[in-house]
């Protein structure tokens, strides 16, 4: 049996008065959604409005983000600290609440640095936003600084585990 098998175990033995098994494969599961940029901008000063990425929380009941990357797929990225982009996966409340920011990616050179093909970099996670509560939607928005930087095609990772 593996290290994780025995772990589970003793969690499940330690569970038994909350509902054991099925507490504990709430508390370790992790849920993922993908979301792409299936282009790269126009111009290193293209900015995207908040857009929904397709992925809605309907699982009946509220989702906490745990982790967020970023891999780039259809070019590099060069970090600046001036002349850059703030890349933001934003949280609603499901019912037309204003989206808050929840996972950002700055392309500066103490932000995320340069980005390589297939190689993930991770997102700062704003804690007070991560929960994504039950009809939540996920949005993804863009703002440069200076005169900016061109996104390339990009797959955005988020991985969630069930909300307390």
């Amino acid at each position: 049996m593996s290290n994780l098998g025995d772990f589970k175990r003793g969690l499940v033995t330690l569970a038994n008065s909350v509902g054991g098994l099925a507490t504990v494969n709430q508390a370790i599961s992790v849920l993922s959604a993908p979301y792409q940029k299936t282009s790269a901008d126009a111009m290193a000063t293209t900015t995207t409005a908040n857009v929904q990425t397709g992925f809605a929380n309907h699982f009946g009941f509220s989702i906490k983000l745990v982790g967020a990357y970023v891999v780039p797929v259809g070019g590099t990225l060069t970090a600046d600290d001036t002349n850059n982009a703030v890349i933001t996966l934003k949280f609603d409340d499901g019912a037309a609440g204003t989206p808050a920011a929840a996972a950002t990616w700055t392309t500066s050179t103490t932000g995320t640095g340069n980005w390589a093909v297939g190689i993930r970099e991770a997102a700062t996670l704003t804690a007070a936003n991560c929960v994504l509560v039950d009809g939540g939607v996920v949005w993804f928005n863009i703002a440069k600084g200076g005169s900016g930087v061109v996104v390339p095609t990009s797959n955005y990772i988020m991985l969630f585990q069930r909300a307390e």
